[in-house]
């Protein structure tokens, strides 16, 4: 072993397998380096060789060749602990995929922000607004602008709207518009008068000033 020392002290080692340790006389690597370190220039890597993390080489970033990979044993956080922000970007697609081969969130270049459950995509992004795929369960109203369509059916069969100062519902479809209930009011405005109103096996009433 060949050791390099200043003040007494022993500040580089080289062992008999050819290890060096800097602030280390028992290096475990081929460079092992006890204590903090300063670049001032690049650092390069040959493809598929790895920058690795953790005493149990838990974290590993590389270049394959083709694609570069960050892969993290335990819980991966990527944070901006100052007042700046954080980006990511990619040339073309990028992909969220919270199991190995199952998307969660992709975002692809000039199209479609998608969002999926269990690797279904149910909510997606497009041109002219979002197209859900499933069931729309909503906590709070449906709020809409005057002139805005709530469209059903294949063929748009079933319209409703509101001008800004009427409502409209206009059935479009080959069949009819049914209306079901066991007791059916038709009422002003304010709700405080009837002027029609059906009851199942009963009367079907007409109003005059309620």
């Amino acid at each position: 072993k060949m050791n390099i020392s200043t003040a007494a002290t022993i500040r580089m080692s080289i062992d008999s397998s050819g290890k060096v340790g800097i602030g280390t006389n028992s290096p475990a690597k081929t460079f092992d380096v006890n204590g903090t370190s300063y670049f001032r220039n690049n650092i390069y890597l040959v493809d598929g060789a790895k920058a690795v993390f953790g005493g149990g080489d838990d974290l590993k970033i590389y270049h394959d060749g083709s694609n570069s990979h960050i892969k993290n044993t335990g819980s991966l956080y990527v944070a901006s602990e100052t007042s700046g922000d954080l980006y990511l970007r990619s040339d073309d697609d990028i992909f969220i995929q919270p199991q190995g081969g199952e998307n969660g969130i992709t975002l692809t270049g000039n199209g479609a922000v998608s969002l999926y459950y269990d690797n279904a995509i149910k909510l997606a992004t497009t041109a002219t607004g979002v197209s859900v795929t499933g069931q729309l369960d909503l906590s709070s109203h449906l709020d809409m602008p005057d002139n805005a369509w709530i469209k059903l059916g294949a063929s748009d069969d079933l319209l409703i709207t509101h001008d800004g100062s009427s409502s409209w519902i206009i059935d479009n479809g080959a069949g009819g518009l049914v209306l079901a209930s066991d007791s059916l009011y038709i009422k002003n405005a304010a709700y405080n008068e009837t002027g029609l109103s059906f009851i199942e096996n009963g009367a079907v009433t007409l109003f005059y000033d309620n």
